[in-house]
C-alpha cells in the first residue's frame, strides 16, 4: 500500500498528465482563444499549475509562501506564451514537485503554513497542486466543448 506522500506524488504526476493531453487536443492557434472577454486561455491556466507546480515544491522545502508568490505567477503567464514552453514548463515544475513531496518528512505533514487565505497544514499542500490541476482540467475540457467545430 502506498503512503500518503507517494499517493500526492503519483497523483500529482497524473493530474499533470492529464492536462498535457487535454492541451494536446487543441490546435496550437486556439491555445490563446477564451470564450469571452473575462475568461482565461489554455495557455495561461496551464502556465499557472507550471508555476504552483514549483512554488509548491518550494514551500515544502521553506515550509513558507513566497513573499514573491504574484511576481512568479506573472513571469510565468509571460513565459509561458507556446505550447512547447508550457509543456516543459509543466514538466519541470511537476517533476519538482514530486520529487519535493517523496522528500517531504511524513511527521511534518500536521505542521501549518500561512497562507494569504488563511493557514493549511502541510498536508494540504501536498494535494494542493492536484486539485488546482484537477479543477483545470475541467476549464479547458469545457473551453474545448466550446470550441469543437
Amino acid at each position: 500500500m502506498p503512503t500518503l506522500l507517494e499517493q500526492a506524488a503519483k497523483m500529482t504526476a497524473q493530474a499533470a498528465g492529464k492536462i498535457e493531453s487535454a492541451m494536446l487536443k487543441m490546435p496550437e492557434e486556439k491555445l490563446t482563444w477564451k470564450p469571452e472577454q473575462g475568461a482565461r486561455t489554455i495557455l495561461h491556466q496551464i502556465a499557472e499549475c507550471a508555476c504552483i507546480n514549483k512554488m509548491a515544491a518550494g514551500m515544502l522545502a521553506t515550509q513558507q509562501m513566497p513573499a514573491d508568490f504574484r511576481e512568479q505567477l506573472d513571469a510565468s503567464f509571460a513565459h509561458n506564451d507556446t505550447r512547447d514552453k508550457t509543456i516543459a514548463s509543466l514538466k519541470e515544475g511537476t517533476a519538482l514537485l514530486t520529487a519535493a513531496i517523496l522528500a517531504f518528512p511524513a511527521e511534518k505533514l500536521d505542521s501549518e503554513i500561512a497562507l494569504p487565505w488563511g493557514s493549511h497544514t502541510l498536508a494540504d499542500m501536498v494535494f494542493m497542486p492536484y486539485w488546482n490541476m484537477s479543477y483545470h482540467e475541467g476549464q479547458i475540457n469545457y473551453i474545448q466543448t466550446l470550441y469543437e467545430e
